[in-house]
């Protein structure tokens, strides 16, 4: 079990007591960012010996070649599949996005981030995407945990009222 605490006013999801397992998607706000994806994915390749190579890494996630030396965040639309791809190679088992609103994942998906999300969750890790709306996520997600929801205080008032006697 983990908690989530999201701030929304500084954009940035945070994994309280799973620093180690965890993985922002967004290489804007991190340390790898300034990195190159061929170099970041290589190095994290070469400290875990005998798994995939960046190749088949690419492939998986589909990165295209003309991107592999930029930097993480002198990418575009693809800068999330190359971050999937390099937190894979590091082992994170908790991907974690900022808040964002239902159009940009459409947008994303658009650019064809659903396959890269999938390979994550069939290989056992958890990704979490917070979001204003559910109207596109709960099309594409395996669940969908809904948080501060308004409710009807007087309806709550009067649930409550039956179990302590008064209102």
């Amino acid at each position: 079990m983990f908690e989530i605490k999201v701030d929304t006013s500084a954009c940035k999801s945070i994994i309280m007591g799973y620093d180690s397992k965890s993985h922002n998607l967004e290489p804007l706000e991190e340390p790898y960012g300034k990195f190159t994806v061929r170099k970041a994915i290589e190095k994290a390749l070469k400290d875990k010996p005998g798994t995939e190579t960046f190749p088949e890494l690419a492939e998986k996630f589909l990165l295209t070649p003309e991107r592999f030396d930029r930097k993480f965040r002198h990418l575009s639309g693809e800068r999330w599949r190359a971050s999937v791809a390099y937190g894979y190679a590091i082992g994170k088992k908790i991907f974690y996005a900022p808040y964002q609103t239902s159009t940009f994942y459409y947008q994303m998906c658009q650019s064809s981030l659903l396959k890269p999300l999938r390979e994550l969750t069939a290989s056992g890790a958890v990704v979490l995407l917070p979001v204003g709306s559910d109207e596109f996520l709960k099309h594409i997600v395996d669940k969908v945990i809904y948080l501060n929801r308004q409710y009807d205080i007087a309806q709550l008032k009067q649930f409550y009222s039956g179990f302590s006697g008064s209102e």
